[in-house]
């Protein structure tokens, strides 16, 4: 009977056992979730305040870009309040937002005193709540485009305008009329224009040239047209030093005259000048390389097709993309885009396409790696900016804005401050403006 007694008594306490192993682990469960719980919903609100950040700042982005506002500093437009950053710890109860504002080039802002809104490429708007902190990104996307308070001396069309390495952009030649021997120096970030005078000139007026500048600090202006009486077209290359002043130096001849060509520079360091004409109908098909520093001129590829008015931008790998023209024929204006890769010395036609052929139209490059091409003709002048992605070469789009009126012979540069800056063209008269165009 004592047996029976303490059986029953050890198989009590292993039942109670087990029942306490179940309740604590019960209980451990219930707790784990209550905490796993709680992160959750700390996680939540965080990501909240971090939304609610990009909200916030972008309801002011927006408006000032809608109103004119992109020349705004961060600090004008009331996005900083500290210096560098956006903080808000008052309108979240328990929540703290940070938004923290970048350049291009995912450059963080350390000044909001001298960012402007069309600087920013990018907001990171950060959520805190509880010790759980997340964070989110949001791009910038905008275009702008403003015409700017310097002129030009007089209206003209058909120059060459580069960056130098001073910083500074260069523009030569051009007609107004008359064939211009012009170099006018403009400063982007003071927006001021310089005409420089005799003997700092063009031996001779012309147009449809086209002008690099070279990492010597040198500016290679080659080939060119005038017509006075009887048509030359220039075989020369000229260097011009920004820093040294003078008139530019004759260093090299092409093997013949060419003009409505375009010339640019490859990450070879040499400059290639591709297409133009020397001759009512007769086209200049051989690509020529020049290379500043030995000053050798070579002749490369022949295109199988005559080309003119078209323009040329650098691109990676010693690559460049060729965008419009006009070929032989009166009123042919060509849609393609074709490279020509310098280190192969091959030419292959692209798959994105203009969306119209056009002529005398100018492109340039932007950090984002993205061409735009700005104006041009096809039988009427074109107020179009085109925007092409060389990454997905699949189709060309339209920037969200356009030239102020429909422009021909526009001359448009990239710049060291993210910006392309276009002088001049004809709509109905010369222009003598000078455009600043801003795509994020």
């Amino acid at each position: 009977m004592k047996n029976k007694k303490g059986s029953a008594l050890v198989f009590s306490l292993i039942i109670l056992s087990i029942m306490l192993v179940v309740a604590v682990g019960s209980f451990s469960t219930s707790v784990t979730d209550q905490i796993a719980s709680m992160d959750t919903g700390k996680s939540v609100a965080a990501f909240q305040a971090a939304d609610a950040g990009v909200e916030k700042v972008f309801e002011v982005i927006n408006y000032e870009i809608e109103n004119g506002g992109t020349l705004k500093t961060l600090t004008e437009a009331g996005l900083c309040n500290l210096g560098v950053s956006y903080v808000d710890s008052t309108s979240f109860a328990g929540k703290k937002i940070t938004v923290d504002f970048y350049k291009y080039g995912n450059v963080p802002v350390v000044d909001c005193d001298t960012v402007l809104i069309e600087d920013l490429d990018s907001v990171r708007s950060t959520g805190e709540f509880g010790g759980t902190v997340r964070a989110v990104s949001v791009s910038v996307k905008k275009d702008s485009l403003k015409i700017m308070t310097a002129t030009l001396p007089t209206g003209r069309q058909n120059m060459s305008c580069t960056l130098a390495t001073n910083d500074k952009i260069y523009c030569f030649g051009g007609y107004d009329g008359v064939y211009l021997d012009d170099i006018l120096e403009y400063d982007p970030d003071n927006d001021t224009l310089n005409k420089k005078n005799s003997p700092e000139v063009l031996p001779t007026g012309r147009q449809n040239l086209s002008c690099v500048g070279a990492p010597n600090g040198k500016i290679y202006c080659i080939g060119g047209v005038r017509t006075a009486g009887a048509t030359t077209y220039y075989d020369e290359v000229l260097e011009y030093d920004p820093q040294a002043g003078g008139a530019p130096v004759l260093v090299a001849n092409l093997p013949q005259g060419r003009a409505g060509h375009s010339c640019t520079l490859s990450t070879n360091g040499k400059i290639y000048c591709i297409g133009g004409a020397n001759g009512l109908l007769a086209f200049t098909r051989k690509i020529i390389e020049f290379d500043p520093v030995t000053k050798n001129v070579n002749e490369k590829l022949e295109l199988s097709d005559g080309i003119i008015y078209h323009s040329c931008v650098p691109y990676t790998n010693g690559k460049i993309n060729c965008f419009g023209g006009a070929g032989l024929a009166n009123g042919v204006y060509f849609n393609q885009i074709f490279e020509y890769n310098s280190l192969t010395n091959q030419r292959a036609v692209k798959g994105g396409t203009l969306a119209s052929g056009r002529d005398k139209i100018s492109c340039a490059s932007l950090f984002n790696g993205k061409n735009y091409c700005f104006g041009g003709w096809n039988g009427n002048e074109m107020d179009n900016i085109a925007v092409y992605d060389p990454v997905d070469d699949v189709s060309i789009d339209s920037s969200t804005t356009s030239l102020p009126e429909k422009t021909v012979g526009i001359a448009c540069t990239s710049s060291d401050n993210g910006r392309i800056y276009c002088f001049g063209g004809w709509s109905n008269v010369s222009k003598n403006w000078i455009l600043r165009y801003t795509s994020i």
